[in-house]
């Protein structure tokens, strides 16, 4: 399996409105870590980067994986993505971003959710 060696950015919309990339703390966070996967420099701390919606520079990175959290989380991301500084984004503009399971890569822990995460990895 080739491994990713461009930035990779794990991207939670929740519903209660906030943006959050993946810190490394959390289990999806330390199966790409485990991959060797390269996170942008912004998402190596252990607590997730919260952004704003006119701000989504801690996005940014060659390829995004995105969870909804619940239908809320769906209608924010939604509006988020679909917003100007979002279609900027390097892995957006090539079409990098891809749709994950968000309670095995953002809330689940266990060997299931880390078989699902490397799964879509």
């Amino acid at each position: 399996m080739a491994r990713p060696t461009a930035p990779v950015t794990a991207l939670r919309f929740t519903a209660d409105g906030k943006s959050l990339a993946l810190g490394t703390s959390a289990l999806a966070a330390q199966v790409l870590a485990d991959l060797k996967v390269v996170r942008p420099e912004v998402q190596r701390t252990p607590e997730a980067v919260e952004m704003s919606d006119s701000d989504v520079s801690a996005a940014e990175g060659d390829l995004i994986y995105v969870g909804y959290e619940g239908d809320q989380g769906r209608e924010h991301g939604m509006a988020v993505m679909t917003s100007t500084p979002w279609k900027k984004l390097r892995a957006v503009v090539a079409k990098r971003q891809l749709l994950v399971q968000d309670s095995a890569w953002f809330s689940a822990g266990g060997p299931v959710a880390a078989k699902i995460v490397l799964h879509d990895v």
